[in-house]
């Protein structure tokens, strides 16, 4: 009976050894847990922030991406419709229609000269004849003609659906002089 005492206090000792060591590790493993969670939390966050850097380049390149294409789509509207307006020239430039525009057909030069500019503010197209020679303008666009010679010049301006806005007028041009048209509602 004394070895089956002394058994059982080994064993009472071993399970209170036991319980012992599971109560530091109860006490121990919710810290530890905490820890471990939080390192967990960190490394999740860590990747997250590096995928969310990563994709704010991927979405700022694709808006890059699409600007670029807007703007290679317009530029090609721009070169088509300047390359199929019969009213232009090489003479003209890539110059949006109510930017400064020269002339197609300017005036052959011969001794002294000027410059006529033609500026339509109006919302219409309108056509300005000088010296009996058309020109036509879009609503906004703005023409220049080189080379006029000195002296005395003629124009008329007509707007389209108007008819004519200015009648025939005799202006003179001095050398080197540079003469505006303004083309405006009246």
């Amino acid at each position: 009976m004394r070895t089956l005492l002394g058994v059982s206090a080994l064993m009472l000792f071993g399970l209170s050894a036991i319980a012992e060591e599971k109560q530091v590790e109860a006490k121990v493993s919710p810290e530890t847990v905490r820890l471990d969670a939080i390192s967990k939390q960190l490394v999740e966050l860590s990747a997250a922030l590096q995928s969310a850097d990563a994709v704010n380049r991927l979405r700022r390149l694709e808006n890059e991406v699409l600007n670029l294409k807007d703007s290679i789509a317009r530029l090609e509207s721009s070169f088509n419709s300047i390359k199929t307006d019969d009213r232009r020239s090489y003479y003209s430039s890539l110059a949006p229609a109510s930017g400064s525009v020269i002339a197609a057909k300017p005036v052959p030069v011969t001794g002294i000269v000027g410059t006529l500019k033609l500026v339509n503010s109006f919302t219409q197209n309108a056509t300005v004849s000088l010296n009996g020679r058309p020109y036509a303008l879009l609503a906004g666009q703005t023409v220049t003609v080189p080379g006029m010679p000195a002296g005395d010049f003629t124009y008329e301006v007509s707007v389209e659906g108007l008819g004519v806005i200015q009648p025939t007028l005799v202006r003179k041009l001095a050398a080197s002089e540079i003469f505006t048209v303004f083309i405006y509602p009246r």
